[in-house]
Parts: C-alpha cells; structure tokens; sequence
C-alpha cells in the first residue's frame, strides 16, 4: 500500500511539476520579474477531489518544491509552494468532512494577513478584503446545501487561501527590505479588483475539469481508486 501511495504522489507531482511550467497565468502587479500567478493553481483542487487530500496534498507539495527549486524566482524564490499547498489543504480538510478546521485556518491567515504590522490593508486599504468576506459568508450560509454551486464556493475559497498565504509571504519578504509603504497602499488599491478575478477563473477552471478528470479516472482506474481510498 506504502508503494502504491508514494507511486501515486510522486506521478501526480511529476504531472503538476510539467504543466506549471508553462507560462500561463496573471502577472503579479508590483512585481514585474515575478513569475505569473498560473493557471496550473487548479490542479491541486483537481487532485484533492478525485484522490483525497493525503494523496492530493502530497503531490501538490512534492511538485511544488520541486518546481521552486528548478525556477528559483520572485516572489517567494523556495517557498513558491506554500500557496498552492494551502489551497490543497483547505480543499482537502473540506471535502474530508472537516471544515472548521479549514474555516479556522483560513480566517487565522486572514487575520494576519489583514493586520499585518504598517503595511496591512486594515491600515492603507481597508476594503481590500471585500471579496474574501463575500465569499466566505456565503459559503458558510449555504453549506447545508451540496449542489455544485457550493463546490464551486469551496474551490473558490481554496484558491483565495492561496492567495492569502501568499500575500502574507509578500508581506513578510517584501517590507520593509524592498518596498515601501506607499507601493504597498498601491498594490493593495490595484489587486482589489485583479484578485476576485484572478481567483474566479482558477476555481471555474477546477469546477470544470473535476467533472470529465474524474469520470475518466474511474472508469479506467476505479478499482485501483477505490483500494486507494478505502487504504487511506
């Protein structure tokens, strides 16, 4: 089972590795010589639905420090994959059926991420976080209802986790060693309207390609899925 699991992880993160290579996504506003923010982001939500969060995190996590070490960038150069990881890990604490914890994590990253000391939104652009507080109010309300409205709301606030623990990475690298107080007030300004955009796309990307990937997994792979998840 050992063998299997780790076989599984590492092939996922070799696929993930590959497509984030590909220079398709949103420049990050600030940071010209940053990599994109990429489209690739939808995969880790992909894996977590169709093989649970040990083996979606896994391979989100093994593919993703192996890609911060082949492309040592801005903006986090090593800890590139802490976001994508954080969005397999909301996702995955969520569909396991565990969503205060995610809901916890999420709202503690918000927090820090919100008041971070002088250059904080709360301080230079205090509305910055109008999206994540209608996404997440909304999610909570309607989540006595499984429809695939809801899904979408939950890879949604997946990837605005990502975007979170980045942001709290940005801060921390990037103030006061690189950029002032004003640029921040400037990012924060701009990214108010990018962001909601940004993170939508990412999640319809999910949305959409969570439905063929998975009948196709199971009805080639289902048995093998299902000793998978059974083992877990």
């Amino acid at each position: 089972m050992n063998t299997k699991y780790l076989s599984l992880s590492a092939l996922l993160a070799t696929v993930y590795f590959v497509l984030s290579i590909a220079p398709i996504g949103f420049p990050i506003i600030g940071l010209s010589s940053a990599r994109p923010i990429h489209i690739s982001e939808a995969i880790p939500l992909i894996y977590v639905e169709i093989f649970r969060l040990h083996i979606g995190l896994l391979a989100t996590l093994i593919g993703g420090i192996i890609l911060s070490i082949y492309l040592v960038q801005p903006p986090f150069y090593l800890l590139n994959f802490i976001p994508a990881t954080t969005s397999a890990l909301i996702y995955g604490l969520i569909k396991e059926n565990k969503p205060i914890y995610a809901y916890m994590i999420y709202l503690i990253m918000l927090i820090i991420y919100y008041f971070y000391p002088v250059v904080g939104p709360a301080y230079l652009y205090p509305s910055h976080i109008w999206f994540h507080i209608i996404i997440f109010s909304t999610l909570i309300l309607s989540s006595k209802f499984w429809t695939k409205i809801n899904i979408f709301l939950q890879l949604l606030l997946a990837t605005l986790s990502a975007q979170l623990s980045g942001t709290i990475l940005f801060e921390i690298i990037y103030y006061p060693n690189f950029l002032n107080v004003e640029t921040f007030k400037y990012i924060w300004l701009v990214t108010s309207y990018l962001y909601p955009i940004e993170r939508v796309i990412i999640a319809i990307i999910a949305t959409i390609l969570i439905y063929p990937v998975s009948k196709l997994i199971k009805r080639y792979f289902g048995e093998y899925l299902d000793f998978i998840k059974a083992s877990l």
